[in-house]
């Protein structure tokens, strides 16, 4: 019986041969090859994840990897699905050649269509993100409006007085709240607004 050490490395090297033969898109991608885990790394971002199959070294489970997190205002946004992701369990003994066809076969045909679902709805959340920062960004223009770090977005005018605010997001669309604030400084937030 393989010791925890030489079980990971075990696994490690068949991740490097199963890389090899799934052909030059791919790579072995692990900075710790002792880890319990393996990742391989194809063209495109696409990845892949190895591991022994709990309770059972002689069997591998493969997962795809996701986009990375986008963190914007202390808020995390995965893209992984959080149903139907595509796994496949195989026999270690079939050896990397046959393990490949199987990750090409069975895994990445759903993987593929998931992965690129994934990567549009990362880059839309950047372009929302981009789009409400540079909102923020031309509001602060506005003489008497500061940054409200607390509600992610600005507060116009004070608080013994005429004011407003916009949250410019909370997992959605920018909420703007105007009290009794002059119709020109109104009107000049809902220019900075809709530019």
């Amino acid at each position: 019986m393989s010791t925890p050490i030489d079980t990971n490395e075990e696994l490690h090297a068949l991740a490097r041969d199963i890389a090899q033969a799934l052909g030059a898109e791919w790579q072995y991608a692990s900075e710790q090859p002792y880890e319990h885990r393996a990742l391989l790394a194809g063209s495109g971002g696409i990845g892949l994840n190895l591991a022994w199959k709990q309770s059972n070294h002689g069997r591998l489970t493969i997962v795809g990897c996701w986009p990375e997190l986008v963190w914007y205002k202390e808020r995390s946004y995965s893209f992984e699905p959080y149903q139907d992701r595509p796994i496949i369990s195989v026999a270690a003994s079939r050896g990397p050649n046959n393990i490949a066809k199987d990750i090409e076969r069975r895994l990445l045909p759903k993987y593929l269509p998931l992965w690129e679902g994934a990567v549009k709805a990362r880059n839309a959340r950047l372009a929302e993100i981009e789009k409400l920062e540079s909102m923020l960004v031309r509001l602060l223009e506005i003489p008497g409006t500061r940054e409200d770090k607390g509600k992610d977005g600005a507060r116009f005018g004070e608080s013994n007085g005429p004011w407003g605010s916009i949250e410019t997001y909370s997992d959605g669309p920018a909420t703007l709240t105007i009290h009794n604030l002059p119709f020109e400084v109104a009107r000049e937030i809902l220019e900075k607004v809709l530019s």
